[in-house]
């Protein structure tokens, strides 16, 4: 209809000027993020460290444009910059928290990061974000109105960080066997597979390759080819798509991965067994197949190491969760 026409043109139609004061909520920690003027403000106060608007702009303002896209009204944008400005927030205060622990661990202990390992990370942050051009990343920090010494200072805090951070992460006894193979039980799911094939294929062009295909068509006939390495001999000099480097080698294909004609010739193979020519479109093609498998459950110990990897990840983001919240109920936080 001519309104629903209209409603959908002012949806695409729909911009937000961000020069005008975009408030993200009534929430008091969290100040008129984007009003003029208002950089300088405090943000939130973490023991004796300050958070500034400023900061807070700066954690959120990478993402204000894709809110932008994705909001469908100034107060659906309203909303989820709200909700990315608490997000970014708790970022923030949780850093704060963080490199607090570290000097509390400095003054107790007397540890003290190496400043020669610091130096060579600094080192490397300029070699790999400006090609060892030292003069592009002193320009660099003048535009961002920051001083070498503020930046040295900026990138120790976050080594410290990471340091207390993978503290934590240690700290996590290792998967027992028996945490994994119970993993494993609880959650078929994640360990489907379908029924695939590993296989060679070389692909060729019907039209200007006749006399290539009438060449292999022959070898393949007269029992020339008995192994998938004498196969990968053949694709390497002839197949003409992407695969041809590693002698046609597609790996593990599933029926959905492949055009209908092609599935039904390569699932029909037993292991060791190749195709004749099959011809779809403008492409003729030659399959060897070097193994197969049924659908069902992987094998536990094709995926112990991926369950292995996930249950630590997970033990490790519930053990920082909980320092964490226990550094806030500690910390003073305004």
């Amino acid at each position: 209809s001519s309104d629903a026409t209209s409603a959908e043109a002012d949806k695409n139609n729909f911009d937000i000027d961000f020069s005008q004061s975009q408030n993200p909520g009534n929430d008091n920690t969290l100040p008129r993020l984007w009003e003029q003027g208002n950089a300088g403000g405090i943000a939130a106060v973490v023991e004796d460290q300050i958070i500034t608007i400023e900061e807070l702009r700066k954690e959120v303002a990478p993402f204000v444009q894709q809110l932008q896209r994705e909001a469908r009204s100034p107060e659906d944008f309203n909303r989820r910059l709200e909700n990315l400005s608490q997000q970014a927030m708790r970022y923030l205060v949780d850093e704060a928290l963080v490199l607090n622990s570290f000097k509390d661990k400095q003054e107790k202990t007397k540890f003290k990061i190496p400043q020669s390992y610091i130096d060579s990370q600094i080192d490397q942050y300029i070699a790999s974000k400006f090609n060892n051009d030292r003069k592009a990343f002193i320009a660099s920090l003048k535009a961002q109105g920051k001083t070498q010494r503020q930046f040295e200072q900026e990138f120790e805090d976050q080594i410290a960080i990471s340091y207390m951070r993978g503290q934590i992460q240690k700290s996590q006894a290792e998967i027992s066997p028996e945490k994994i193979e119970q993993f494993y039980r609880d959650h078929p799911q994640l360990f489907r597979q379908e029924d695939a094939v590993d296989m060679y294929m070389i692909t060729l062009k019907t039209e200007q390759d006749t006399e290539t295909i009438k060449v292999l068509e022959t070898t393949f006939k007269e029992g020339k080819v008995q192994t998938g390495e004498q196969f990968q001999k053949l694709a390497r000099k002839h197949s003409r798509d992407e695969k041809r480097k590693d002698g046609g080698d597609w790996g593990w294909v599933s029926k959905e991965d492949l055009r209908g004609e092609i599935a039904d010739r390569a699932f029909a193979l037993k292991p060791g067994e190749h195709t004749g020519p099959i011809v779809v479109g403008k492409s003729t093609f030659f399959i060897f197949v070097k193994d197969k498998r049924k659908a069902g459950t992987k094998d536990l110990e094709l995926v112990r190491s991926n369950i292995e990897d996930m249950l630590s990840n997970q033990l490790s983001q519930q053990a920082q969760e909980r320092w964490l919240e226990g550094l806030r109920k500690k910390a003073y936080i305004k």
